[in-house]
């Protein structure tokens, strides 16, 4: 029995808890509507951060928000009556009933008034019928008909403000949907890593060309610019902008993976086949220019022996020399 007892105020608690919690809910709901009666709140989706407009988490829970001030809005606006039939109304009988007393009249003087003029809306008499009134009953009429007309004013006022309101929470909404449907969108975003990619491509070809010809005009009487600027100095900056381009239109779809496959294998086959060109054409001039040295030193060295033979030979002499007559 105690056991039961305790059971049921533990439940008592919980619910008094929970309905604490809901009335609290309830009040912070209330006074954060009030400022939509009285001012007009801007929009609020172009305060989010622009890092945060690609955080679909974000964007659901504003969307949220926003979607449930907008019923609130809603209710507020349907709840409340259109007081602009009575406003006219108090007009028409404010003024009716200052016209009717003058400065000159004292308070006890008498005007004849019809009902409608004088009476409330629920008056059960008839309205084309006169009765007399005082001039301190109408002049005292005349104040209750004011404040009631700043009644009516101000609630009108309100439910034009919560009107405009919900104009600028609806367009919240609706570029908080765009912005979903543009993160959720992945032709979108491929776009945008395209732009990317092209951007610093294009920037990594604007640097090379840039330090290229920097090279060139620092280093202007200098043999390395010379080298720049002959064959393999053209043909390697040529080359390593023409892979990059490659590259990028391979990003871009604009080249498909074959292609782009043909024609790197293509490019890397020639520098390859250059490079070998290069090194047996060297190799051979080497070859040709030991050749060429050995044949003259060859021919150098056989001259020599002729001329040394020439020169060392003596001359032949007869026996017996006859005598010069």
């Amino acid at each position: 029995m105690k056991k039961n007892i305790t059971l049921i105020k533990y439940l008592i608690f919980i619910m008094l808890m929970v309905f604490s919690f809901t009335g609290f809910s309830q009040v912070s709901s209330i006074s954060d509507i009030e400022k939509y009666k009285t001012a007009l709140i801007p929009q609020t989706f172009d305060n989010i951060k622009e890092e945060d407009k690609n955080n679909f988490k974000i964007l659901r829970n504003y969307l949220t928000r926003e979607q449930n001030l907008e019923a609130e809005l809603n209710h507020q606006i349907s709840k409340a009556e259109d007081n602009s039939y009575y406003i006219n109304l108090t007009k028409a009988k404010i003024k009716i009933l200052k016209d009717s007393i003058n400065s000159k009249q004292n308070e006890s003087d008498k005007i004849l008034l019809f009902n409608g003029d004088y009476e409330d809306e629920n008056y059960r008499g008839f309205y084309n019928e006169k009765k007399l009134h005082t001039v301190k009953q109408i002049k005292e009429r005349i104040i209750l008909l004011e404040n009631n007309l700043k009644e009516f004013q101000k609630k009108f006022d309100e439910i034009q403000m919560l009107s405009k309101n919900k104009i600028n929470v609806q367009a919240d909404i609706q570029n908080c949907q765009n912005q979903i449907d543009e993160a959720l969108n992945p032709e979108i975003s491929k776009q945008g890593f395209k732009t990317k990619m092209s951007t610093f491509f294009v920037g990594l070809i604007a640097l090379i060309l840039i330090c290229f010809f920097s090279i060139i005009y620092i280093r202007s009487d200098k043999t390395l610019s010379k080298d720049l600027l002959g064959g393999y100095g053209l043909q390697f900056i040529t080359l390593f902008v023409l892979i990059i381009a490659i590259i990028l239109f391979g990003i871009l779809d604009i080249l498909k993976g074959s292609e782009l496959a043909a024609m790197l294998s293509g490019i890397s086959g020639y520098i390859l086949g250059k490079g070998i060109q290069d090194k047996k054409s060297i190799t051979e001039n080497t070859t040709a220019d030991l050749s060429s040295a050995n044949t003259i030193s060859e021919a150098t060295n056989t001259t020599d022996t002729i001329v040394s033979e020439t020169v060392i030979a003596k001359p032949i002499m007869p026996e017996n020399p006859e005598p010069i007559t």
